[in-house]
Formats: C-alpha cells, sequence, structure tokens
C-alpha cells in the first residue's frame, strides 16, 4: 500500500512538473529584450522604442515564424533604423498596434510583403529617397496612414500595398513606377486626388475599388485599357485627364462606365491636368432622408506640402443653433516650405470662418502638421498662428509630438528653433536608487526650444494612469522636480513646458515613493470625460535652467539683487548716522 501511494505521488510530481515545463514553453517571452534579426542586424527594446542596429537585409519571417519581438508588438510606440539597413523584412512590423510614425533611412531600398501590416495607428511614414520596391501588402490596414509622399525612386508597388488605408486623401505615383499590382489602392475611402506620373499601359485590377472619394485622377497618355472593377464603387468620381489618343479615350471611357453606369453621361475623360486643390462633400441623413450632416473636404497641393481641410456641419433646429467643427492637416517636407504653409493655413481659417460661422458655433479648430525628421518648424509660422483659436499638433516620423494651445500663445512666448524631438530610454537599475527604487525613463531633447506647449512623451501603455514625475538633473547629479502628470489611457505623458534645453538630462519617474500627488495634472482624457476645464491653471514650468541647492538661477539672481539692495540700506543707514554725529560735533561745518 505504502510503495502504491509512492508510486502514485512520483507519478503526480512528474505530471505537475511536465505542465510546469510546457505552461513555460508557452509564457510570452518577455525577458527576450533583444537579438539577432539579421546577418549583420541586431535588435533591442526599451522604452517602447524598438532600435535595430547595424546593416544590411533584415530577415524575413513567416506565420510559423514571426519577429522576435512579435510578444512586444502592442507596446511598440516607436522604431529606429540604422543607416545602412538595405531591406525591411516580411512581417517585421506586423500588427505594431502602436506604432504612429516611422521614418526609414535613405540606404533602405525594399519594403519586403506585410512589413507593416495591420499598424493600424500608423500617422506618417517618411520614406527612403533611395526606396526602390514596396512589397504585396506592405501598409495592408494603415487606417490612419495621412501623409504620404511616394519617393521617386519607387518601381514597384506590390498588389494590395495600401489597401484599406483609409485617410489617405492625396496620392502621386512617381514617374519611376513600372508596376502596379491589383487592389493596390482598394477601400482607400478618403482618397480625392491622384495623379500617375509613370508610364504604366494599364491601370490593375481593383486598383482603386472602393474609394468612394474619389473625386478625380490624372494618368498618362500611355494608358490603354483599365481592368475589371479598377474604380468599382468610386461613385464621386467625375474627372480622368488623359491626353492619348482618341482610341485610347473612348476605350477608357467604356471601360470605366462598366463599374460605374453614371460615369457615361456625366464623366469627362480627356486632355487637361489636375488642379491643385479639390473638392469633394459627403453627407448623412437618417432613415426619413433629414441631413444629419454634411462633411467637406478640400485637399491642396504644392510640390513641398499638402493641406487638407475637413469640415463637418451639423445644421441646427428650431431650437438649437447648428454647429460645425473643422480640422487640417498639413505634410511639410522641406524647410523651404514653411512660408507657403503660413499663407494656406491662413487663407484656410478665413475661409472656413467666411463660409461657415453664419451656419452655426464654431468648436475649436484641430490642425496636425506633419514633418519629416530634420525639418525644424518655423518660428514665424507659429507665430502666426498665436492668439487664434486652433490647436496644433505638431508630428515627426522619429515619433515626437508636441501641442498648441495657439489661442492662449502669445507671439513672445515662442523664439529660436521650434523641434520637442526627443529621445527616451529606461533608465539603468543603479539609477532607479534616486528615484526611490521607481521605474524611470531618461529624455534627451535634439534643440533647446521656448514655447509653451505639451510635449506628449510617448511612454510603455502599461504606464496608463500612473502618475510621472518630470525631474531635470543637476549639474551635481540631484534631482529637481517639474512637474507631474497623469499618464493617458494610451501611454502618453502630457508634460506642459516652456521652454526645454538640449544639455539638460531629464527624467520621469513613474509613481515616485513619497512624492506629493495633490499637484498632479489630470490627463486630457480624464479631464474631458469629467468636463474639467483646468488649461488656464496649468503652469508651463521652464526646464532646464541650471540650479544651485534646489535654486534656479532666477532664484539666485533674487537672493544676490535682495542681497544688494541690503547692503544698500545698511550703508546708507551707516552713512547717515556718520554725518549726524558729524553735524553734532560741528554745526558750523554741517551748515
Amino acid at each position: 500500500m505504502r510503495q502504491t501511494v509512492k508510486t502514485y505521488m512520483a507519478r503526480l510530481l512528474a505530471v505537475l512538473l511536465v505542465g510546469i515545463l510546457l505552461s513555460a514553453s508557452y509564457l510570452p517571452a518577455s525577458a527576450a529584450e533583444s537579438g539577432s534579426c539579421g546577418p549583420s542586424l541586431s535588435w533591442r527594446f526599451s522604452a517602447g522604442t524598438l532600435t535595430i542596429s547595424g546593416e544590411g537585409a533584415m530577415d524575413d519571417y513567416y506565420d510559423g515564424k514571426l519577429p522576435p519581438w512579435h510578444h512586444l508588438a502592442d507596446q511598440i510606440t516607436k522604431i529606429v533604423l540604422p543607416d545602412g539597413l538595405i531591406a525591411v523584412g516580411r512581417l517585421a512590423f506586423y500588427n505594431c498596434t502602436a506604432l504612429t510614425t516611422v521614418s526609414l533611412p535613405d540606404s533602405v531600398r525594399v519594403i519586403r510583403p506585410k512589413a507593416f501590416y495591420n499598424c493600424e495607428k500608423l500617422r506618417f511614414i517618411d520614406l527612403s529617397d533611395r526606396l526602390s520596391i514596396i512589397g504585396e501588402a506592405a501598409f495592408y490596414g494603415c487606417r490612419k496612414l495621412t501623409a504620404l509622399t511616394l519617393p521617386q525612386t519607387v518601381e514597384e508597388i506590390g498588389d494590395k500595398a495600401f489597401y484599406l488605408c483609409e485617410s489617405l486623401v492625396e496620392l502621386t505615383i512617381p514617374r519611376s513606377a513600372e508596376k502596379l499590382g491589383v487592389e493596390v489602392f482598394a477601400y482607400c475611402t478618403s482618397l480625392i486626388r491622384v495623379k500617375i506620373e509613370s508610364y504604366i499601359r494599364t491601370i490593375p485590377a481593383w486598383a482603386f475599388y472602393g474609394c468612394s472619394s474619389l473625386s478625380a485622377i490624372e494618368m498618362p497618355s500611355t494608358v490603354s485599357s483599365v481592368e475589371e472593377y479598377a474604380f468599382r464603387k468610386c461613385e464621386e468620381l467625375s474627372s480622368v485627364y488623359h491626353g492619348g489618343e482618341t482610341s485610347s479615350v473612348k476605350t477608357i471611357r467604356q471601360e470605366i462606365a462598366e463599374d460605374l453606369p453614371a460615369f457615361k453621361t456625366a464623366g469627362y475623360v480627356g486632355d487637361g491636368t489636375l488642379s491643385d486643390t479639390l473638392y469633394s462633400s459627403q453627407f448623412e441623413e437618417d432613415e426619413e432622408g433629414n441631413l444629419l450632416s454634411q462633411t467637406n473636404t478640400t485637399v491642396h497641393v504644392e510640390s513641398t506640402l499638402t493641406l487638407t481641410t475637413v469640415v463637418t456641419v451639423r445644421p441646427g433646429s428650431e431650437t438649437d443653433e447648428g454647429t460645425y467643427h473643422s480640422s487640417l492637416s498639413l505634410a511639410v517636407t522641406d524647410d523651404k516650405a514653411w512660408a507657403e504653409a503660413k499663407t494656406e493655413i491662413d487663407l484656410a481659417l478665413r475661409q472656413i470662418n467666411d463660409d461657415y460661422s453664419p451656419h452655426g458655433v464654431a468648436d475649436t479648430t484641430k490642425l496636425t502638421v506633419y514633418v519629416t525628421d530634420g525639418t525644424t518648424v518655423d518660428e514665424a509660422f507659429v507665430q502666426s498662428l498665436t492668439g487664434r483659436k486652433v490647436e496644433t499638433e505638431i508630428v515627426t516620423a522619429g515619433g515626437s509630438a508636441w501641442r498648441l494651445d495657439c489661442e492662449n500663445l502669445k507671439t513672445e512666448d515662442v523664439s529660436g528653433k521650434i523641434d520637442y524631438s526627443y529621445q527616451v530610454e529606461e533608465i539603468e537599475a543603479e539609477e532607479k536608487e534616486a528615484l526611490g527604487g521607481a521605474d524611470g525613463y531618461r529624455v534627451s531633447f535634439n534643440e533647446s526650444t521656448q514655447i509653451k506647449s505639451q510635449v506628449m512623451i510617448q511612454l510603455p501603455s502599461a504606464t496608463a494612469g500612473n502618475n510621472a514625475f518630470l525631474y531635470q538633473i543637476e549639474d551635481d547629479g540631484s534631482y529637481t522636480r517639474l512637474q507631474a502628470v497623469e499618464v493617458d489611457n494610451s501611454g502618453t505623458a502630457h508634460f506642459y513646458v516652456a521652454s526645454v534645453d538640449k544639455d539638460t538630462d531629464y527624467v520621469i519617474g513613474m509613481n515616485v515613493p513619497g512624492e506629493k500627488t495633490d499637484d498632479v495634472i489630470l490627463s486630457p482624457d480624464r479631464a474631458t470625460q469629467n468636463s474639467i476645464q483646468r488649461l488656464e491653471q496649468i503652469e508651463y514650468v521652464t526646464t532646464g535652467a541650471r540650479t544651485l541647492r534646489g535654486m534656479t538661477l532666477a532664484d539666485v539672481m533674487l537672493i544676490v539683487i535682495g542681497i544688494l539692495v541690503l547692503i544698500s540700506v545698511v550703508v546708507g543707514v551707516i552713512m547717515y548716522m556718520f554725518y549726524k554725529q558729524k553735524a553734532k560735533a560741528n554745526p558750523y561745518a554741517a551748515r
């Protein structure tokens, strides 16, 4: 009996051991925060940033062998790629749902299939100037992708490369492109304007299927046919500019009409070029056919900038006044474009006011500015927005973002290079001691900048809801607390600063023990949910000023001035007393 119990217990322990081993094999490889990703490439993950180092081509990955950082996909907020990288691997950044911007170094020549598949929050990508191939479904499902400029080196764009990129409004296919895949831009539902400069002969099947806002397209004279369903469900399409032979024009008209019966009578195919500015309108109605809202979109294109204006009007009723909401998106690819951008923004804002203010109450206009890496925001451009009811968000391809409350911003608050681009990395274990053992992140800025702004530091998503304390490190190694904020639902810490210094090291501590929390600034998420109006009460801190034993230079100067004033008073009193004594001893001399 005893032997039976021992045997049973041994078997039980063996089963438990096997179960533990099997369970361990299915645990996420959280310990793997670095490794190899190519013959001469390595990777490292820290503080939401995936950094690839080395040179050459990245490994390709498949459904059965996903990238070694795939278990971190929903935590990757920024990707840093090396100059020397030749090819982005297949499925390399598949399903990186927290990634918002990407900058490819000019060494990259190939983006392999599904490289950025389903990066649903990707808003902006700065492509390589030497890029040759964009693989199949490379940007499939990048629903937020707004700012995209295809370089003049692209030769091939694969099947479904930009399928379901719902936020693209304008597109120019460069002359270098020799091959377009099927369904390449299908379901780009916001796409209004397309210019094809390449000398292709055929518009591929399903190429623009479901592009419900597409208004006009310019294609080269070499195009002689349109394959099936290329423009199916493009109900807004009215103008096709094509300078080819009469027979080609006739064929194209017939083939488009097969997808769009109304195009046969109302559509235009013939000579001409796309206008720099195009307009589209969408309507929302209730079941009875009453208008609920009208959304008007205007896209303006220059060689170095693209401006998109979207205005949604909700009509009023007998008891309620109507409202309208406007948003602008500006993509700038060159420092020389800021003067033109200033003119176009000013024109758009005035036109919005003239056209829509009689129809209702306006919300604050939202302006998003996308800039390529290495491009600083022009001081005069920002100063032109001060005092206006515009909330401006600046986004760089490197993943940095900041927000300006222009209505409460004064011209004198803006000076110098405007570049809040930053890098974030986790602090070392020994550095945690200064934070009482709390986790923390070191932040460094590319430029010294003076402007009142929300600097939006993207932290790992797990920090959402935590308190983030911003410190600057003094010359003696001490930490000076600058501000405390609540991290928002996406893992972004919104710090309100009046300046930053590129030569100063900053540290963000999470839930630091012993720090007071009664002055923590609520995240915009929670402030909105609770309808808290508190922007005017927020103090924008001046950072980077050197301190002496916890005092800023301003404090030291005040103390020095106070001492000088005190010395002056003391000297004055002594001289006065001396004069009185002298006068008392010799009254005639005093006269």
